[in-house]
Protein backbone atom coordinates (compact mmCIF):
# COMPACT_ATOMS: atom_id res chain seq x y z
CA UNK A 1 0.00 0.00 0.00
CA UNK A 2 1.44 3.44 -1.06
CA UNK A 3 2.55 5.29 2.04
CA UNK A 4 2.90 9.58 2.21
CA UNK A 5 6.42 8.90 3.01
CA UNK A 6 7.16 6.31 0.31
CA UNK A 7 6.13 9.18 -2.24
CA UNK A 8 7.68 11.92 -0.79
CA UNK A 9 11.02 9.81 -0.88
CA UNK A 10 10.49 9.67 -4.51
CA UNK A 11 10.10 13.29 -4.47
CA UNK A 12 12.75 14.15 -2.51
CA UNK A 13 15.25 11.99 -4.94
CA UNK A 14 13.87 13.99 -7.90
CA UNK A 15 11.19 11.20 -9.56
CA UNK A 16 8.62 13.46 -10.17
CA UNK A 17 6.10 11.53 -12.13
CA UNK A 18 6.59 8.05 -9.53
CA UNK A 19 6.13 10.73 -6.65
CA UNK A 20 2.94 12.57 -7.80
CA UNK A 21 1.40 8.73 -8.92
CA UNK A 22 1.82 7.89 -5.37
CA UNK A 23 0.23 11.34 -4.01
CA UNK A 24 -2.28 10.31 -6.22
CA UNK A 25 -2.91 6.64 -4.75
CA UNK A 26 -2.37 8.33 -1.46
CA UNK A 27 -5.49 10.64 -1.95
CA UNK A 28 -7.66 8.01 -3.72
CA UNK A 29 -7.76 7.03 -0.14
CA UNK A 30 -8.07 10.00 1.82
CA UNK A 31 -8.60 12.47 -0.48
CA UNK A 32 -8.60 15.87 2.22
CA UNK A 33 -4.96 14.68 3.43
CA UNK A 34 -3.08 17.95 3.48
CA UNK A 35 0.06 16.72 3.32
CA UNK A 36 -0.62 15.09 0.31
CA UNK A 37 -2.81 17.54 -1.56
CA UNK A 38 0.16 20.08 -0.50
CA UNK A 39 3.33 17.79 -2.35
CA UNK A 40 0.90 16.53 -5.38
CA UNK A 41 0.89 20.39 -6.05
CA UNK A 42 4.69 21.13 -5.21
CA UNK A 43 5.12 18.31 -7.72
CA UNK A 44 2.45 19.81 -10.37
CA UNK A 45 4.69 23.02 -9.68
CA UNK A 46 7.72 21.54 -10.47
CA UNK A 47 6.58 20.28 -13.74
CA UNK A 48 4.97 23.60 -14.93
CA UNK A 49 1.77 22.71 -14.24
CA UNK A 50 1.10 25.83 -11.95
CA UNK A 51 -2.65 26.20 -12.42
CA UNK A 52 -3.21 22.76 -10.81
CA UNK A 53 -0.43 23.47 -8.56
CA UNK A 54 -2.31 26.35 -7.25
CA UNK A 55 -5.97 24.39 -6.85
CA UNK A 56 -4.33 21.66 -4.87
CA UNK A 57 -1.88 24.03 -2.41
CA UNK A 58 -5.29 26.25 -2.13
CA UNK A 59 -7.48 23.18 -1.28
CA UNK A 60 -4.62 22.04 1.56
CA UNK A 61 -4.37 25.69 2.65
CA UNK A 62 -7.87 25.24 3.37
CA UNK A 63 -8.19 22.05 5.11
CA UNK A 64 -5.05 23.63 7.44
CA UNK A 65 -4.64 27.37 7.32
CA UNK A 66 -1.78 27.62 9.92
CA UNK A 67 0.82 25.84 7.69
CA UNK A 68 3.56 28.40 6.59
CA UNK A 69 5.25 25.81 3.68
CA UNK A 70 1.88 26.04 2.14
CA UNK A 71 1.46 29.75 1.36
CA UNK A 72 5.14 29.78 0.72
CA UNK A 73 4.59 27.28 -1.80
CA UNK A 74 1.04 28.85 -3.08
CA UNK A 75 2.97 32.32 -3.63
CA UNK A 76 5.80 30.36 -5.72
CA UNK A 77 3.32 28.96 -8.10
CA UNK A 78 1.69 32.24 -8.34
CA UNK A 79 4.35 34.41 -8.94
CA UNK A 80 5.51 32.44 -11.94
CA UNK A 81 1.81 32.67 -13.38
CA UNK A 82 2.78 36.17 -12.83
CA UNK A 83 0.13 36.65 -10.25
CA UNK A 84 2.21 39.42 -8.11
CA UNK A 85 -0.51 40.70 -5.86
CA UNK A 86 -1.62 37.24 -4.85
CA UNK A 87 1.33 35.98 -4.61
CA UNK A 88 2.76 39.07 -2.48
CA UNK A 89 -0.18 38.45 -0.05
CA UNK A 90 0.42 34.46 0.10
CA UNK A 91 4.23 35.14 0.92
CA UNK A 92 3.28 38.03 3.39
CA UNK A 93 1.26 35.87 5.33
CA UNK A 94 4.07 32.84 5.31
CA UNK A 95 6.41 35.07 6.78
CA UNK A 96 4.15 36.32 9.20
CA UNK A 97 4.11 32.43 10.70
CA UNK A 98 7.78 31.83 9.69
CA UNK A 99 10.24 34.49 10.02
CA UNK A 100 12.82 32.23 8.42
CA UNK A 101 11.40 31.38 5.23
CA UNK A 102 13.21 31.94 2.89
CA UNK A 103 11.37 31.00 -0.23
CA UNK A 104 8.65 33.60 0.46
CA UNK A 105 11.33 36.28 1.37
CA UNK A 106 12.56 35.76 -2.12
CA UNK A 107 9.11 35.58 -4.23
CA UNK A 108 8.13 38.79 -2.47
CA UNK A 109 10.93 40.31 -3.77
CA UNK A 110 10.80 39.02 -6.97
CA UNK A 111 7.10 40.05 -7.12
CA UNK A 112 8.24 43.60 -5.87
CA UNK A 113 10.58 43.62 -8.53
CA UNK A 114 8.51 42.50 -10.82
CA UNK A 115 5.69 45.31 -10.55
CA UNK A 116 8.40 47.56 -10.37
CA UNK A 117 8.21 48.79 -6.82
CA UNK A 118 11.89 49.37 -6.20
CA UNK A 119 12.12 50.61 -3.00
CA UNK A 120 10.31 47.48 -1.40
CA UNK A 121 11.99 45.36 -3.66
CA UNK A 122 15.13 46.62 -2.30
CA UNK A 123 14.33 46.18 1.43
CA UNK A 124 12.74 42.71 0.54
CA UNK A 125 15.74 41.32 -0.99
CA UNK A 126 17.67 43.01 2.00
CA UNK A 127 15.91 40.74 4.17
CA UNK A 128 16.41 37.78 2.30
CA UNK A 129 20.01 38.24 2.23
CA UNK A 130 19.89 38.25 5.57
CA UNK A 131 19.10 34.32 5.90
CA UNK A 132 21.52 33.84 3.09
CA UNK A 133 23.98 36.71 2.63
CA UNK A 134 26.24 34.80 -0.33
CA UNK A 135 23.19 34.51 -2.86
CA UNK A 136 23.99 35.76 -6.15
CA UNK A 137 20.63 36.45 -7.50
CA UNK A 138 19.41 38.11 -4.03
CA UNK A 139 22.71 40.09 -4.48
CA UNK A 140 22.06 40.84 -7.93
CA UNK A 141 18.05 41.87 -7.27
CA UNK A 142 19.00 44.53 -4.20
CA UNK A 143 21.43 45.85 -6.97
CA UNK A 144 19.35 46.09 -9.76
CA UNK A 145 16.10 47.69 -7.17
CA UNK A 146 19.11 50.57 -6.02
CA UNK A 147 20.23 50.99 -9.50
CA UNK A 148 16.71 51.42 -10.98
CA UNK A 149 15.58 53.76 -7.52
CA UNK A 150 19.33 55.88 -8.67
CA UNK A 151 20.17 55.80 -4.99
CA UNK A 152 23.96 55.25 -5.74
CA UNK A 153 25.24 55.95 -2.34
CA UNK A 154 23.47 52.86 -1.74
CA UNK A 155 25.08 51.13 -4.48
CA UNK A 156 27.91 52.03 -3.13
CA UNK A 157 27.23 51.00 0.63
CA UNK A 158 25.64 47.60 -0.63
CA UNK A 159 28.25 46.53 -2.49
CA UNK A 160 30.99 47.55 -0.09
CA UNK A 161 28.96 45.37 2.48
CA UNK A 162 29.30 42.74 0.96
CA UNK A 163 30.97 39.12 2.34
CA UNK A 164 31.32 37.52 -1.00
CA UNK A 165 34.90 38.71 -3.42
CA UNK A 166 33.88 41.15 -5.84
CA UNK A 167 33.86 39.89 -9.09
CA UNK A 168 34.23 42.26 -12.17
CA UNK A 169 30.03 42.68 -12.45
CA UNK A 170 29.94 44.04 -9.01
CA UNK A 171 33.27 46.29 -9.61
CA UNK A 172 31.53 47.76 -12.50
CA UNK A 173 28.91 48.26 -11.03
CA UNK A 174 29.83 50.37 -7.88
CA UNK A 175 32.15 52.47 -10.71
CA UNK A 176 28.73 53.22 -12.39
CA UNK A 177 27.35 54.25 -8.90
CA UNK A 178 30.56 56.65 -8.67
CA UNK A 179 30.59 58.16 -12.16
CA UNK A 180 26.56 59.13 -10.98
CA UNK A 181 27.85 60.58 -7.87
CA UNK A 182 31.08 62.50 -10.16
CA UNK A 183 33.25 60.99 -8.18
CA UNK A 184 35.48 59.85 -11.28
CA UNK A 185 39.26 59.15 -9.88
CA UNK A 186 37.69 56.82 -8.09
CA UNK A 187 35.07 55.37 -10.50
CA UNK A 188 38.32 54.93 -12.73
CA UNK A 189 39.99 53.05 -9.99
CA UNK A 190 37.03 50.82 -9.62
CA UNK A 191 36.76 50.33 -13.69
CA UNK A 192 40.97 49.57 -13.23
CA UNK A 193 40.35 46.78 -10.55
CA UNK A 194 38.93 44.67 -12.87
CA UNK A 195 40.16 41.45 -13.37
CA UNK A 196 39.06 41.11 -17.43
CA UNK A 197 39.16 44.68 -19.04
CA UNK A 198 37.39 43.93 -21.70
CA UNK A 199 33.93 42.95 -22.91
CA UNK A 200 30.23 44.74 -22.99
CA UNK A 201 29.81 46.40 -20.08
CA UNK A 202 33.74 47.01 -19.19
CA UNK A 203 33.71 48.92 -22.60
CA UNK A 204 30.35 50.43 -22.34
CA UNK A 205 31.00 51.41 -18.89
CA UNK A 206 34.75 53.15 -19.65
CA UNK A 207 33.33 54.84 -22.69
CA UNK A 208 30.90 56.78 -20.35
CA UNK A 209 33.42 57.42 -17.93
CA UNK A 210 36.09 58.99 -19.83
CA UNK A 211 33.29 60.66 -21.55
CA UNK A 212 32.47 62.38 -18.37
CA UNK A 213 36.37 62.89 -17.72
CA UNK A 214 36.13 65.14 -21.09
CA UNK A 215 38.13 62.60 -22.30
CA UNK A 216 37.15 61.59 -25.92
CA UNK A 217 40.26 60.24 -26.93
CA UNK A 218 40.37 57.39 -24.15
CA UNK A 219 36.43 57.19 -25.00
CA UNK A 220 36.58 56.27 -28.36
CA UNK A 221 38.37 53.02 -28.48
CA UNK A 222 35.85 51.95 -26.36
CA UNK A 223 33.48 52.99 -28.60
CA UNK A 224 35.48 51.53 -31.54
CA UNK A 225 35.66 48.06 -29.68
CA UNK A 226 32.05 47.91 -28.69
CA UNK A 227 31.40 48.32 -32.38
CA UNK A 228 33.33 45.36 -33.53
CA UNK A 229 32.26 42.97 -31.17
CA UNK A 230 28.91 44.06 -32.00
CA UNK A 231 30.00 43.35 -35.71
CA UNK A 232 31.15 39.65 -35.02
CA UNK A 233 28.39 38.41 -33.04
CA UNK A 234 25.55 40.05 -35.44
CA UNK A 235 27.38 37.79 -38.46
CA UNK A 236 27.49 34.94 -36.06
CA UNK A 237 23.72 34.98 -35.49
CA UNK A 238 22.63 35.75 -38.76
CA UNK A 239 25.34 33.61 -40.30
CA UNK A 240 27.38 34.67 -43.49
CA UNK A 241 25.28 31.98 -45.82
CA UNK A 242 22.17 32.95 -44.74
CA UNK A 243 22.92 36.50 -45.35
CA UNK A 244 24.12 35.43 -48.80
CA UNK A 245 21.12 33.93 -49.84
CA UNK A 246 18.94 36.67 -48.51
CA UNK A 247 21.12 39.11 -50.38
CA UNK A 248 20.64 37.45 -53.93
CA UNK A 249 17.10 37.49 -53.88
CA UNK A 250 16.99 41.87 -54.05
CA UNK A 251 15.90 43.45 -56.81
CA UNK A 252 19.30 43.80 -59.20
CA UNK A 253 18.74 48.07 -59.56
CA UNK A 254 18.12 50.98 -57.47
CA UNK A 255 15.22 53.06 -58.56
CA UNK A 256 15.99 56.81 -58.87
CA UNK A 257 15.02 58.50 -56.03
CA UNK A 258 11.89 60.66 -57.02
CA UNK A 259 10.33 63.20 -54.62
CA UNK A 260 6.55 62.85 -53.10
CA UNK A 261 4.02 64.28 -55.87
CA UNK A 262 0.06 64.18 -56.13
CA UNK A 263 0.46 60.57 -57.22
CA UNK A 264 2.72 59.54 -54.80
CA UNK A 265 2.39 61.81 -51.65
CA UNK A 266 4.36 58.84 -49.63
CA UNK A 267 6.71 57.69 -51.56
CA UNK A 268 9.51 58.91 -49.53
CA UNK A 269 8.61 58.71 -45.94
CA UNK A 270 9.77 59.42 -42.46
CA UNK A 271 8.93 57.05 -39.74
CA UNK A 272 7.92 57.49 -36.39
CA UNK A 273 6.43 55.52 -33.41
CA UNK A 274 3.94 57.13 -30.99
CA UNK A 275 2.26 56.11 -27.88
CA UNK A 276 1.37 57.24 -24.92
CA UNK A 277 0.55 61.33 -23.34
CA UNK A 278 4.23 62.05 -22.11
CA UNK A 279 5.12 65.40 -23.49
CA UNK A 280 8.70 64.60 -24.39
CA UNK A 281 7.60 62.41 -27.43
CA UNK A 282 4.18 63.91 -28.03
CA UNK A 283 5.13 67.85 -28.11
CA UNK A 284 8.27 66.69 -30.04
CA UNK A 285 6.31 64.81 -32.37
CA UNK A 286 4.20 67.36 -33.59
CA UNK A 287 7.56 69.73 -34.35
CA UNK A 288 8.99 66.72 -36.30
CA UNK A 289 5.64 66.60 -38.12
CA UNK A 290 5.67 70.51 -38.64
CA UNK A 291 9.47 70.36 -39.36
CA UNK A 292 9.66 67.59 -42.07
CA UNK A 293 8.10 69.16 -44.73
CA UNK A 294 10.70 72.09 -43.87
CA UNK A 295 13.51 70.41 -43.66
CA UNK A 296 13.33 67.34 -46.23
CA UNK A 297 11.17 68.22 -48.99
CA UNK A 298 10.27 65.38 -51.41
CA UNK A 299 9.16 63.52 -48.36
CA UNK A 300 6.57 63.29 -45.81
CA UNK A 301 6.26 62.38 -42.20
CA UNK A 302 4.34 59.18 -41.06
CA UNK A 303 3.32 58.37 -37.38
CA UNK A 304 2.49 54.82 -36.43
CA UNK A 305 0.37 55.67 -33.42
CA UNK A 306 -2.34 53.70 -30.68
CA UNK A 307 -5.18 54.91 -28.94
CA UNK A 308 -2.82 56.27 -26.12
CA UNK A 309 -2.03 58.74 -27.87
CA UNK A 310 -3.85 61.78 -26.96
CA UNK A 311 -6.69 63.28 -30.23
CA UNK A 312 -5.26 66.64 -29.71
CA UNK A 313 -2.27 65.81 -30.44
CA UNK A 314 -3.37 63.34 -33.67
CA UNK A 315 -5.16 66.25 -34.55
CA UNK A 316 -1.98 68.71 -35.19
CA UNK A 317 -0.05 65.82 -36.52
CA UNK A 318 -2.62 65.71 -39.40
CA UNK A 319 -3.09 69.35 -39.29
CA UNK A 320 0.91 69.62 -40.45
CA UNK A 321 0.33 67.28 -43.53
CA UNK A 322 1.33 63.94 -41.44
CA UNK A 323 -0.48 60.49 -42.46
CA UNK A 324 -1.18 59.11 -39.37
CA UNK A 325 -1.49 55.22 -39.47
CA UNK A 326 -3.57 53.56 -36.51
CA UNK A 327 -2.06 50.44 -34.94
CA UNK A 328 -3.99 48.41 -32.49
CA UNK A 329 -2.53 48.76 -28.57
CA UNK A 330 -0.42 46.33 -27.21
CA UNK A 331 0.66 45.39 -23.80
CA UNK A 332 4.09 44.55 -25.00
CA UNK A 333 5.62 48.12 -24.50
CA UNK A 334 8.96 47.95 -26.01
CA UNK A 335 7.23 45.84 -29.41
CA UNK A 336 5.65 49.48 -30.48
CA UNK A 337 9.11 50.49 -31.09
CA UNK A 338 8.93 48.29 -34.19
CA UNK A 339 6.52 50.39 -35.70
CA UNK A 340 8.54 52.56 -37.71
CA UNK A 341 10.17 50.11 -39.34
CA UNK A 342 6.63 49.02 -40.94
CA UNK A 343 7.33 51.08 -43.50
CA UNK A 344 9.92 48.49 -45.14
CA UNK A 345 6.82 46.21 -46.01
CA UNK A 346 4.94 49.13 -47.90
CA UNK A 347 5.17 48.25 -51.54
CA UNK A 348 3.77 52.02 -52.09
CA UNK A 349 6.87 53.36 -50.37
CA UNK A 350 10.28 54.01 -52.41
CA UNK A 351 12.55 55.18 -49.30
CA UNK A 352 12.20 55.02 -46.45
CA UNK A 353 13.71 56.99 -42.99
CA UNK A 354 13.38 55.75 -39.04
CA UNK A 355 13.31 58.38 -36.84
CA UNK A 356 12.70 59.03 -33.48
CA UNK A 357 9.92 61.36 -32.15
CA UNK A 358 11.92 63.12 -29.38
CA UNK A 359 14.79 64.05 -31.49
CA UNK A 360 13.25 66.85 -34.29
CA UNK A 361 15.07 66.63 -37.60
CA UNK A 362 17.51 68.78 -38.86
CA UNK A 363 19.79 70.00 -41.69
CA UNK A 364 22.75 68.06 -40.83
CA UNK A 365 21.14 64.69 -40.57
CA UNK A 366 19.30 66.02 -43.89
CA UNK A 367 22.86 66.95 -45.86
CA UNK A 368 23.54 63.41 -44.76
CA UNK A 369 20.59 62.15 -46.32
CA UNK A 370 21.41 63.97 -49.38
CA UNK A 371 25.11 62.48 -49.60
CA UNK A 372 23.24 58.70 -49.20
CA UNK A 373 20.72 59.79 -52.37
CA UNK A 374 23.66 60.60 -54.31
CA UNK A 375 25.86 57.63 -53.60
CA UNK A 376 23.56 54.61 -54.90
CA UNK A 377 23.79 52.58 -51.71
CA UNK A 378 20.65 50.83 -50.75
CA UNK A 379 20.87 51.57 -47.24
CA UNK A 380 22.24 54.77 -44.92
CA UNK A 381 22.97 54.60 -41.25
CA UNK A 382 24.28 57.72 -39.25
CA UNK A 383 26.17 57.86 -35.67
CA UNK A 384 26.51 61.11 -34.52
CA UNK A 385 27.86 61.15 -30.96
CA UNK A 386 31.03 59.08 -29.33
CA UNK A 387 28.16 56.94 -27.03
CA UNK A 388 26.53 56.20 -30.59
CA UNK A 389 28.88 53.10 -30.56
CA UNK A 390 25.68 50.88 -31.99
CA UNK A 391 25.75 49.19 -35.71
CA UNK A 392 22.57 50.55 -36.79
CA UNK A 393 20.61 53.37 -34.30
CA UNK A 394 16.91 52.64 -34.51
CA UNK A 395 16.11 56.50 -35.05
CA UNK A 396 18.86 57.22 -37.45
CA UNK A 397 18.80 54.91 -40.52
CA UNK A 398 16.91 54.06 -43.62
CA UNK A 399 17.09 52.45 -46.87
CA UNK A 400 15.40 51.58 -50.12
CA UNK A 401 11.88 49.58 -49.53
CA UNK A 402 11.90 46.60 -51.15
CA UNK A 403 15.26 45.01 -50.38
CA UNK A 404 14.59 43.60 -46.84
CA UNK A 405 13.14 40.65 -46.05
CA UNK A 406 9.40 41.31 -43.98
CA UNK A 407 10.59 43.08 -41.09
CA UNK A 408 6.91 42.77 -39.93
CA UNK A 409 6.83 38.66 -39.53
CA UNK A 410 10.09 38.63 -38.05
CA UNK A 411 8.99 41.91 -35.21
CA UNK A 412 7.01 39.53 -32.86
CA UNK A 413 8.97 36.41 -32.87
CA UNK A 414 12.02 38.03 -32.38
CA UNK A 415 10.45 40.11 -29.28
CA UNK A 416 9.00 37.00 -28.12
CA UNK A 417 12.32 34.90 -28.31
CA UNK A 418 15.08 37.46 -26.84
CA UNK A 419 15.97 38.66 -23.49
CA UNK A 420 16.24 41.36 -22.37
CA UNK A 421 12.59 43.37 -23.14
CA UNK A 422 14.13 46.30 -23.09
CA UNK A 423 14.09 49.89 -23.97
CA UNK A 424 16.80 49.21 -26.82
CA UNK A 425 15.31 45.73 -28.26
CA UNK A 426 14.55 47.39 -31.48
CA UNK A 427 18.42 47.75 -31.86
CA UNK A 428 19.20 44.78 -31.06
CA UNK A 429 16.77 42.98 -33.75
CA UNK A 430 18.85 45.73 -36.18
CA UNK A 431 21.82 44.37 -35.14
CA UNK A 432 20.54 40.65 -35.34
CA UNK A 433 18.25 40.61 -38.37
CA UNK A 434 19.60 43.64 -40.66
CA UNK A 435 23.20 45.35 -40.12
CA UNK A 436 24.45 41.65 -41.45
CA UNK A 437 22.10 42.40 -44.83
CA UNK A 438 23.44 46.03 -45.23
CA UNK A 439 26.45 46.75 -43.75
CA UNK A 440 28.42 45.89 -47.26
CA UNK A 441 25.52 48.17 -49.54
CA UNK A 442 25.38 51.21 -46.62
CA UNK A 443 27.02 54.44 -46.78
CA UNK A 444 27.62 55.50 -42.82
CA UNK A 445 28.22 58.95 -41.97
CA UNK A 446 30.20 58.68 -38.46
CA UNK A 447 32.93 61.31 -37.11
CA UNK A 448 34.18 59.45 -34.60
CA UNK A 449 34.18 55.53 -36.08
CA UNK A 450 34.77 53.45 -38.91
CA UNK A 451 32.08 50.64 -39.19
CA UNK A 452 30.56 49.89 -42.08
CA UNK A 453 30.69 49.80 -45.92
CA UNK A 454 31.64 52.86 -46.79
CA UNK A 455 32.05 55.23 -43.53
CA UNK A 456 32.40 59.08 -43.93
CA UNK A 457 32.12 62.00 -42.19
CA UNK A 458 29.12 63.84 -42.02
CA UNK A 459 29.06 66.67 -45.23
CA UNK A 460 30.95 70.10 -44.47
CA UNK A 461 28.81 73.17 -43.55
CA UNK A 462 26.34 70.51 -41.38
CA UNK A 463 27.64 71.11 -38.07
CA UNK A 464 25.33 72.02 -34.91
CA UNK A 465 25.59 74.03 -32.36
CA UNK A 466 28.00 73.02 -29.68
CA UNK A 467 26.17 69.97 -27.37
CA UNK A 468 23.61 69.14 -29.85
CA UNK A 469 23.71 65.85 -32.46
CA UNK A 470 21.87 64.28 -34.71
CA UNK A 471 19.47 62.16 -32.22
CA UNK A 472 19.56 64.16 -30.23
CA UNK A 473 16.47 65.20 -27.58
CA UNK A 474 15.07 68.06 -28.00
CA UNK A 475 14.35 70.13 -25.16
CA UNK A 476 10.44 70.13 -24.13
CA UNK A 477 9.85 73.38 -23.61
CA UNK A 478 10.87 74.58 -26.72
CA UNK A 479 8.82 71.69 -28.49
CA UNK A 480 5.74 72.62 -26.32
CA UNK A 481 5.91 76.40 -27.18
CA UNK A 482 5.55 75.12 -30.70
CA UNK A 483 2.44 73.14 -30.18
CA UNK A 484 0.98 75.79 -28.36
CA UNK A 485 1.25 78.11 -31.41
CA UNK A 486 -0.45 76.09 -33.52
CA UNK A 487 -3.08 75.06 -30.78
CA UNK A 488 -3.69 78.97 -30.46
Amino acid sequence: MATLADALALHRAGKFEEAGALYDRVLQVHPEQPDALHLRGVVHMQRGELREAVRLIGKAIVLRPGDAAFYSNLAAALYRLQMFDQAMQYAQRSIAMDAGSFQSRMVLAQCFEATQQWREAADAYRDALAIDPRNRNLINGRLAALQALESHDEVIEFIDSLSVPLDDGLRISRSQALRELKRFDEALAAMRECQAQKGHDWHVNMLKLMLDRRDPDGALPHGQALLEAKDTLAGQRLGEARARELRAAWPLSVPPFRPNDAEAPERNVICFSLWGDNPKYTYNAVLNAKKVPLVYPGWSARFYVDDTVPTEIVQALVDYGARVISVASDARTHLKLFWRFLATDDPTVERFLCRDCDAVVNHREHAAVEAWLASGRKFHVMRDHPEHAELIMAGMWGGVAGFLPRLSDQAVEYYESHEPKWRWIDQDFLRDRVWPLIKADCLVHDDFYIMGGECRRFPPGSELPENEHVGGYRLRFAAEQEHAAKSN
